[in-house]
C-alpha cells in the first residue's frame, strides 16, 4: 500500500491529468475528460506498482520509452483481436484476406486516441521524473520485456 506521501502525489497527478485532458479535449464533456484522466492515473500508478513488484530498475533508454509507448498504443487493441482471429463482422470484408477500410479506420482511430492520451500523460509525468521513469520501466516489464531494445537490430 502506498504511503501517505505517495497517495498525495497520485492525487496531484490525477488532478493535473484532469486539467490536461479538459484543456486538450474541449470537444468532450468535462465528466468524460475527468473519467479518462482517472483511468490513465490508474494505469500509470498500477504500472509503476507492477514494475516495482517485479524489480524493474535501472536507467531508461529511448528504446525503453519507444517500447512502452508502442505497448500502450497498440497492445490490447483490435489489432490483437485480429491476430487471434476475432474480427468484427461489421468491419470485415469476408471476401478479402486483407484488412478492410473499416478495420484500418478502427485501428487507426484506436491507436491515435491511445497515443494522444499517452502523450498527454507523459507530458504531465515530465513534472515527476522518477515517476515517469518508473512508469516506463513498469511498462517494459509488463508487456515489452522481450521486445528488441537495440535499434540496430530492428528491420522493416
Amino acid at each position: 500500500m502506498p504511503d501517505e506521501t505517495e497517495e498525495l502525489v497520485h492525487i496531484e497527478l490525477r488532478e493535473k491529468l484532469e486539467q490536461a485532458f479538459e484543456k486538450a479535449y474541449p470537444d468532450i464533456t468535462v465528466d468524460d475528460a475527468r473519467h479518462m484522466a482517472r483511468n490513465l492515473t490508474q494505469v500509470i500508478t498500477g504500472t509503476i506498482d507492477i514494475g516495482e513488484r517485479v524489480g524493474a530498475s535501472g536507467d531508461v533508454s529511448h528504446m525503453d520509452v519507444a517500447n512502452a509507448f508502442v505497448y500502450w498504443s497498440m497492445c490490447n487493441t483490435y489489432l490483437e483481436d485480429i491476430h487471434k482471429g476475432k474480427r468484427n463482422a461489421d468491419l470485415t470484408d469476408v471476401k478479402s484476406p486483407s484488412l478492410s477500410d473499416g478495420e484500418m479506420q478502427a485501428l487507426t482511430n484506436e491507436f491515435v486516441a491511445r497515443t494522444a492520451d499517452l502523450l498527454l500523460g507523459l507530458e504531465v509525468l515530465a513534472e515527476y521524473p522518477e515517476m515517469s521513469r518508473a512508469f516506463i520501466r513498469g511498462s517494459v516489464a509488463l508487456g515489452a520485456s522481450h521486445w528488441e531494445r537495440s535499434r540496430g537490430k530492428l528491420a522493416y
